[in-house]
Parts: C-alpha cells; structure tokens; sequence
C-alpha cells in the first residue's frame, strides 16, 4: 500500500488521496487555520507523526547538497524527513506538495512527488540518490 506524505498544499488545494496510508507532520497540523483546509484535515484518515531525528539529519543534508535548504522551511524539512523514514521502512512513498524545494530535495533522494498545483517538476536540481 503507497504511503502518502502530505504538505499543507495538499489540505489547501484538496489533493488529499483517497487511497493509501496517509501521513503528515505535526507542524502541517498547525498550519491548517482556515476552516476547508481544516477540514479535510479532520475528514482524512491522516497519521500525524513526527519525523526521527536522523531523517531529519538526513533530509536536511541533501537539501544543502540540491541548494534547496535556504528556501525549505521546517515544516518543509520534517515534511521530507518523514517520507525519508517511511521510505526506509520499505513503504512506496509519495510526497504531496506544491513546493519545488519539497520536490525536488524528495525526488532527489529516489521519492515520488505529486504536486497537487503544478504537477511534478520535470527535472531535478542537483545531484539525485
């Protein structure tokens, strides 16, 4: 079953999935302050779960490798770091955001993205894997 991370875009926009496990960060929670995005929030079957520490270690070097850590806020580095951790728990992992750093820094580490705005990015900055 495919496991989906979701950025706040994805409450925003309502490309929330209707299949597979979906999953999100607390800090994504806390963004939610108008009453749509809220909720689909609440109608989901969404796991709130914080990311380890690694993960995010691990998320955050390869947003320095891509050039993409100036622009990837916490939430958006939590946000990568759990689709890291459930990656390597040998889920298939898609991230839902609209944000390029978010993708591209995913794609970079071999995780399928989804942007629920613009589609996926075409083509990845910096090195991938």
């Amino acid at each position: 079953m495919r496991a989906y991370v979701l950025d706040t875009s994805a409450f925003i926009k309502g490309a929330v999935p209707h299949r597979g496990r979906l999953y999100t960060v607390p800090e994504v929670v806390d963004e939610l302050r108008d009453p749509l995005s809220r909720a689909r929030y609440e109608s989901s079957d969404v796991r709130v779960r914080e990311p380890a520490e690694w993960a995010v270690n691990r998320a955050r070097r390869r947003a320095q490798v891509t050039g993409d850590a100036d622009r990837l806020s916490t939430t958006d580095l939590k946000v990568v770091a759990l689709a890291v951790e459930l990656h390597s728990e040998g889920k298939k992992v898609t991230v839902v955001s609209s944000d390029y750093a978010v993708q591209n820094v995913a794609k970079s580490l071999g995780i399928d993205v989804f942007g629920p705005v613009h589609g996926e990015i075409r083509e990845v900055r910096g090195p991938s894997r």
